[in-house]
């Protein structure tokens, strides 16, 4: 990279802006480890990564890479394992990190507006205290962004089975592009989902929120996979307004189970693991509701478990599922 390219990006970002070729080589991956064949292909690691705090230092961004040729890569936890956070061309990563402001609750409209860098289950918790919750999330939502996961063409989340595609639960989503500031709606969010950033900033999400209650999980064991769809198709008929379903299949069970003992053989005096023996040789399968639903939802969803063959068994499994 030029050196006056250096000193301009100093000048936008001060010290949020790194060189050193170890910190650099942080951003070179995401979550997964592309094959070596690929590896061989593309330049991963980037010649500098810059963490903005405002719209104003990502214009100033595009312009210095429209000027000295420089590709740029948005990156937000990098917790996907698509290789959509990994530059191709070095470059510039942009890291989304300290973009991460809740900027409205507006439990009115039931919407939330965020900066991409927002993370999902700080959003859950901030919404929680104003009596809303999301309507879906994705499984790492503990380390993800809100901006990644549009970017990343996720789609579908935890609550997914009554609330759908995250695209559906978008209201709007604000893209910074060479052009300027570009709005999509749920009409043309399609442009922007999946994307990686190709064709802009994410640097707005508007979102759909629901009223906040307690969940309600009910787990259960299938012998069969036949018994576990027979189950999954009733349900679907029967219209049962559950929140989210999910399951697992035996190779999980038994590779959860694997690893919960190999970190109990690891656990000091001081950092116990408390041991939880799953269903050995069984597909386990976790249905949630809401608890206000708890008298349209409970005892028609436990019939119809029973009578596809599924066994209860105790909620502490629930987070396996």
């Amino acid at each position: 990279m030029l050196d006056e390219a250096k000193k301009e990006l100093i000048n936008i970002f001060a010290n949020r802006v790194a060189f050193h070729k170890i910190e650099c080589m942080v951003y070179s991956s995401d979550l997964a480890t592309l094959p070596g064949i690929i590896n061989k292909q593309i330049a991963t690691q980037p010649d500098a990564v810059v963490q903005p705090k405002s719209n104003d230092e990502l214009l100033a961004l595009l312009d210095l890479a429209m000027k000295y040729g420089i590709p740029l890569t948005p990156r937000g936890s990098g917790t996907a394992g698509y290789g959509g956070a990994v530059p191709t061309r070095g470059g510039i990563v942009v890291d989304f990190s300290r973009m991460n402001r809740i900027l409205d609750i507006n439990k009115d409209n039931s919407t939330t507006t965020v900066e991409p860098g927002v993370i999902w289950n700080d959003l859950e918790i901030k919404l929680r205290s104003h009596g809303l919750a999301l309507r879906l999330y994705p499984s790492s939502a503990i380390s993800s962004t809100v901006a990644g996961l549009l970017a990343n063409g996720g789609g579908v989340g935890i609550g997914s089975f009554e609330y759908g595609y995250l695209k559906n639960n978008i209201v709007e989503a604000e893209v910074l592009t060479t052009k300027g500031l570009r709005r999509f709606t749920t009409i043309n969010l399609d442009l922007i989902e999946g994307m990686a950033g190709t064709n802009g900033f994410i640097s707005k999400i508007k979102l759909l929120v629901r009223d906040s209650d307690r969940e309600v999980p009910v787990v259960a064991v299938f012998h069969s996979l036949s018994e576990l769809v027979n189950t999954c198709k009733e349900l679907r008929e029967s219209e049962l307004a559950l929140w989210e379903v999910s399951f697992k299949d035996k190779l999980y069970v038994q590779l959860t189970e694997e690893a919960t003992e190999n970190n109990s053989h690891h656990a000091t005096l001081h950092h116990s693991v408390k041991r939880l023996k799953l269903p050995e040789d069984k597909f386990i399968a976790m249905f949630v509701y809401p608890e206000i639903r708890t008298a349209d939802i409970k005892n028609r969803l436990l019939s119809i478990i029973n009578s596809r063959g599924g066994e209860l068994v105790g909620e502490d499994l629930s987070r396996f599922v």
